[in-house]
């Protein structure tokens, strides 16, 4: 493929990502660009080079620099990076048996920069299934309480992260089916990087009938991390690629 042709497609594909993340219609896109919305998909099909003016209203309409645009540079072209990963491992995860076994699910609510979990608490919701999010109740001490709507969670604590409130009745640790865990790298044996808090290493042992499934982007998956005594390793590591089922998980 031409470089110049591939600049077209990687540029259109960057607008139609951040188009959908924004939650701005192909309508009112092509109503900005004062075109039809034909002649608007067919610059996100990439099959139609784009005018500077072009470029610098779709820029202006998705609150994004014109240049990051062009390269693809920018915080918010680092979340539509993220999201084609994210969306693989939620499709994995709601069809690994131990999501349709599971009663209760625990799972933590995705800040920017980790694998948007939302998806899978409403999935969570819709199944009947109970629903159980962290919430903080002190340094490295959580607890799973249980939520009925999303609306119910909102921005608390040091690091914003959004929890239940403080009434949420509190699910016991033991009669958890399946705990869906964050971090910062995983390696295929369970190992996981965490925050440094050790919240999920005082939680999970409690969870003693729970299956541990720590969710990883493909490009964070580490041959080998180390790992303390302490540190409680995942029944599986799940990618946007792969599932690794970690023998002597704990």
């Amino acid at each position: 493929m031409h470089k110049q042709t591939e600049d077209i497609a990687a540029i259109a594909q960057r607008i139609q990502g951040l188009r959908d993340i924004v939650g701005i219609s192909v309508e009112e896109m092509a109503k900005a660009l004062d075109i039809s919305e034909q002649e608007y998909r067919e610059y996100e099909k990439g099959e139609t080079d784009f005018s500077f003016s072009f470029l610098y209203t779709v820029a202006n309409v998705l609150g994004i620099n014109i240049t990051d645009l062009i390269l693809g540079e920018s915080a918010k072209l680092d979340i539509y990076t993220y999201v084609p990963a994210g969306e693989g491992i939620v499709r994995r995860l709601t069809a690994h048996p131990a999501w349709a076994a599971a009663d209760s699910v625990f799972c933590y609510v995705g800040r920017r920069g980790e694998i948007d979990t939302r998806p899978l608490l409403r999935a969570a919701l819709e199944a009947g299934k109970t629903l159980a999010v962290p919430l903080c109740m002190g340094p490295g001490v959580m607890q799973a309480r249980a939520v009925r709507s999303l609306e119910e969670l909102a921005p608390a604590g040091p690091y914003g992260i959004p929890e239940p409130p403080a009434g949420a009745p509190e699910v016991p640790p033991q009669r958890l089916a399946l705990c869906v865990l964050p971090c910062l790298a995983a390696a295929p044996d369970g190992t996981r990087l965490g925050y440094g808090g050790g919240y999920y290493d005082r939680f999970l042992p409690l969870a003693c009938n729970a299956v541990k499934i720590a969710l990883c982007r493909a490009a964070l998956l580490e041959p080998v991390l180390p790992r303390e005594c302490h540190d409680v390793r995942a029944d599986f590591v799940l990618t946007e690629d792969a599932l690794y089922g970690c023998k002597g998980g704990g």
